[in-house]
């Protein structure tokens, strides 16, 4: 990668700037922030003082849509710690504050990487996030992020050991887009932890403003003693400068847990309203310029509020020398990945040229011949099934190897077994891939599945592991064999019958309910052409009609309009139009149809047509059979003169989706004979 590459970034949660602080620092020019998001209005204009962007900062991420984000690189993200802090409630999700639940602002930080699909995603939080709720709301975190795509690295570390003077535990987490993630993400070793509070301290004499009153000594006394009778810990603290501070937090406890002993001030007369006179012994909170130099902030950083917003914000900070030391690691990664899809090609994986490789992406019925892929190469058997689709345990089919052709000429063979070996084109291309990482993907993708009610589905950690065994396609196309089970040939086994041990090839198709029940009766103008006649319907109905259209946003981005189904047939419908069945379908899909169940069947298919679309208001639910057979018993379109009509049309329609079921197609010749002999 070009070391003149410059990457684009988006700061969420941003707080004053701590974490886009540290990655300027260390990708220098090569990094440019193009969006920032903070609702804390204080905090923006702390933010604003220090970086000059040539656009606004944005307020509640949870009310901004991810499609008005701008394209970027990497996601920098510290969301709100508090909920899983170990000095607050530790609600995690379900902490609320303020009608926000602060846990879940996780949640937007993956909504606008799933859109997005960043290179890097970095956040930061607190310690007591891995062990919130016995450590499941932080598998959550990581296993959300898993789904989306990302290799997911992190670490706790501690600020001491990178240059300031605070003993600050933080878990960082450096996310990966799966296929650059290199396999191993080394976080950066400790750099300096010589540091001490000297180092830190106001250069000359600090204001009495920050000096304790008698009072307020007196007060954090008693509360320490109370504490201690109890065995508790809390209370103030007055830290030694030759030593480090404890963790600044917002809130009072952050300034009276790091208090120190500073006798320079000899103008001891209060400058606001305290009760009693200021403490004889020196005692006094550090200043915000202080706290800022714990948290690695150069003192050219602006500090433009009043002291009680710039505690609060630097308490809720990050430390920018942990930050740019971590965002030194992810640009070595990021310019000099070698786990890309271009380096796969050089090495032993064989990626067949005129393959161009494209992202897995796809709904689940799109997914299904590849999980049906990684079970068969998981469980080594195909078993027959009942009338009920059931298993039949006893009677199966074992699986020697299968065969998958991802492009002509190259065709790839996946030999079953503890170790499933791969040949291309009869010799052995590897790599050897354990039975284990076979159920791995398998359950993945199946997790997937479970989490996906609807919409695409892609999984960069599901498609590296399948490009690595040289599957680059959701469906490969179909080659024949000698004998196939289900019209197409979708997988190709070859076999050995458990009985005769007779060893052959075998193409079977893939039918699954993952999206919703298989369909056999596809009415496409090219394969069917059923047509309609529009009754009592004049010019300017039609006009109206053909107009109605509704928008559908494309992946990327743009509109297109499509054809309003539903809202034309209601349209229709309010204005009293109806439609009549013309007898005028293709070649192929009358022959086949009247081969199949007699001459009245078109009329009888065109019917279910009518009372699936029509009479459904173009909504298209799925009805069951049984119903679909009283609307024929009731309009009786093949006007047959029977008493029992009911079990005529039952027989006819169950007739002709057992043919389309076992390799009838409407849309191509067919010779009348089932192909499928048993349920395997």
């Amino acid at each position: 990668m070009n070391n003149d590459t410059k990457y684009r970034s988006i700061d969420l949660f941003a707080g004053i700037g701590g974490i886009r602080l540290g990655f300027d620092h260390a990708f220098k020019n090569n990094i440019e922030t193009v969006f920032v998001s903070e609702w804390d209005e204080k905090a923006q204009e702390t933010y604003r003082a220090n970086f000059h962007d040539d656009f606004e900062i944005a307020g509640d991420i949870t009310k901004i849509d991810e499609s008005e984000i701008p394209d970027f690189d990497i996601c920098l993200a510290g969301f709100p710690c508090q909920a899983f802090s170990m000095a607050g409630r530790k609600q995690g999700f379900d902490d609320d504050y303020k009608g926000t639940c602060r846990g879940t602002l996780f949640l937007d930080v993956a909504r606008i990487c799933d859109y997005h699909k960043p290179k890097v995603i970095f956040c930061e939080n607190v310690k007591g996030l891995t062990i919130h709720d016995r450590g499941r709301t932080y598998k959550i975190i990581r296993k959300t992020f898993e789904d989306l795509g990302y290799k997911v690295f992190d670490e706790v570390l501690n600020s001491k050991d990178y240059g300031v003077p605070q003993n600050r535990e933080r878990i960082y987490l450096v996310a990966f887009r799966n296929d650059i993630a290199p396999d191993r993400f080394e976080f950066p070793k400790a750099t300096d932890s010589s540091k001490i509070l000297w180092d830190i301290r106001e250069n000359q004499a600090v204001p009495a403003k920050y000096y304790l009153s008698n009072t307020y000594m007196n007060t954090l006394i008693a509360h320490k003693k109370r504490h201690e009778s109890k065995g508790n810990g809390f209370g103030y603290e007055i830290r030694d400068w030759s030593g480090i501070a404890g963790a600044i937090v917002c809130g009072g406890m952050g300034r009276e847990r790091n208090l120190v002993a500073d006798n320079r001030q000899r103008d001891l007369t209060p400058t606001t309203n305290i009760k009693g006179e200021i403490n004889p012994y020196g005692i006094r909170k550090m200043t915000p310029r202080e706290w800022a130099r714990l948290q690695g902030y150069p003192d050219s950083f602006k500090l433009p509020l009043a002291d009680t917003h710039l505690y609060k914000q630097l308490g809720n900070s990050v430390t920018v020398n942990v930050i740019e030391e971590i965002a030194y690691k992810i640009k070595e990664v990021l310019e000099g990945n070698k786990n890309t899809k271009e380096n796969k090609k050089k090495e032993n994986i064989v990626m067949p040229n005129d393959i161009n490789a494209p992202t897995l992406s796809g709904n689940k019925g799109e997914w299904s011949e590849i999980y049906i892929f990684l079970k068969l190469l998981d469980d080594g058997k195909v078993y027959a099934a009942d009338k009920n689709m059931n298993i039949i345990p006893t009677v199966y089919l074992n699986i020697l190897k299968i065969l998958r052709e991802e492009a002509p000429g190259f065709l790839y063979e996946y030999k079953t077994g503890d170790i499933i070996k791969i040949d291309l084109n009869g010799q052995n291309c590897g790599p050897d891939v354990s039975h284990n990482d076979i159920r791995t993907a398998k359950e993945h993708l199946w997790h997937l599945f479970e989490v996906t009610p609807k919409g695409n589905i892609t999984s960069f950690e599901i498609e590296e592991f399948l490009n690595s065994i040289h599957v680059f396609k959701l469906k490969a196309p179909p080659f024949k064999t000698s004998n196939f089970f289900g019209g197409t040939e979708d997988i190709v086994l070859q076999v050995s019958d458990y009985r005769t041990s007779i060893i052959s090839n075998v193409g079977f198709s893939c039918k699954s309910e993952f999206t919703h029940k298989s369909t056999l009766f596809n009415a496409s103008k090219d394969n069917t052409n059923f047509k309609f006649e529009l009754l009592n319907m004049d010019d300017d109905m039609m006009n109206s009609v053909n107009g109605i259209f509704k928008n559908k946003q494309k992946a990327d981005g743009t509109i297109k309009q499509d054809v309003a189904v539903a809202d034309r047939i209601k349209y229709l419908k309010r204005y009293g139009a109806e439609i009549s069945f013309v007898r005028q379908l293709t070649e192929n899909a009358e022959r086949n149809v009247v081969l199949s169940c007699g001459v009245e069947m078109p009329k009888i298919l065109a019917n279910i047509l009518k009372y699936y679309y029509w009479d459904h208001n173009g909504e298209t639910a799925h009805s069951s059979f049984s119903e679909a057979i009283e609307y024929l018993v009731l309009n009786n379109p093949a006007d047959y003169k029977f008493n029992d009509v009911e079990s005529i049309y039952r027989s006819k329609v169950g007739k002709i989706l057992y043919d389309m079921f076992t390799g009838m197609r409407l849309g191509k010749p067919w010779d009348g004979r089932c192909n499928v002999t048993g349920g395997y």
